[in-house]
């Protein structure tokens, strides 16, 4: 698969901490619960991408980890989330960054918690940028692998909202050309059969996720060595 431009987003991450005062289940009135709180939090950060970021700029922000509480019948006095920011654009990052330090603490203003019960959101420091594919040389190399793959097992891939660190390679001081290319790796026979019954695919991090190694490894080296041998064969 390869995509002349951006093909992979830039990710950061975040955390945030939401206070409370805890309690007796039993008597919520007492309390401020975090795990409420949390909640709303969650379901209004879903409104960042889809009310605050322009439509036609992709965006993902997704709560991967939320942690409180000890017990059924008692209200926590905190809740930790672990977040996943992806973005092709700065601006974009910058926006979604913005709306994270604000809704938290609006929420839990709403909710009359104190100045020292706000909410804590910690954001990681810098982030991995876009991977923003060079559009000759991806049509340069493209060209190589249809030749010794076959044109039907070559095909221009939709922009991805998963990141790697290989964008970096494109923004040293050299200014060197980078294109970052998908190997398929699933089982032919398998792929039908999901297609078939309009399923997805066990995907990265799914336990259910099984290359079909051989053929993986032999088309990608292949393709690989094709595409460096025509690049660089003449030198």
């Amino acid at each position: 698969g390869y995509l002349p431009g951006p093909i992979f987003a830039g990710v950061s991450s975040a955390e945030i901490t939401i206070y409370g005062i805890g309690g007796h289940g039993a008597m919520p009135h007492t309390t401020k619960d975090p795990i409420v709180l949390a909640a709303k939090t969650i379901l209004d950060i879903q409104t960042i991408v889809s009310r605050e970021i322009n439509p036609a700029w992709p965006a993902v922000v997704s709560v991967g980890s939320i942690h409180g509480g000890s017990r059924s019948n008692i209200i926590p006095e905190e809740v930790k989330m672990q977040l996943t920011i992806r973005f092709f654009k700065e601006e974009v990052y910058n926006q979604i960054k913005n709306a994270l330090y604000r809704i938290p603490k609006g929420i839990a203003i709403s909710a009359g918690l104190p100045e020292d019960k706000l909410p804590q959101v910690i954001i990681e420091p810098g982030f991995t940028p876009p991977v923003a594919n060079d559009p000759d040389l991806v049509i340069s190399t493209s060209a190589s692998m249809i030749d010794i793959l076959g044109k039907d097992k070559v095909i221009q891939v939709d922009p991805a909202t998963v990141a790697e660190d290989f964008g970096k390679f494109g923004r040293t001081d050299e200014k060197v050309k980078i294109a970052l290319f998908w190997a398929g790796s699933v089982n032919i026979n398998l792929l039908n059969e999901y297609r078939n019954n309009g399923a997805f695919l066990p995907a990265l991090h799914n336990p259910a996720f099984a290359p079909d190694f051989e053929p993986t490894y032999r088309s990608a080296v292949a393709a690989m060595s094709k595409a460096i041998i025509d690049l660089y064969g003449s030198n």
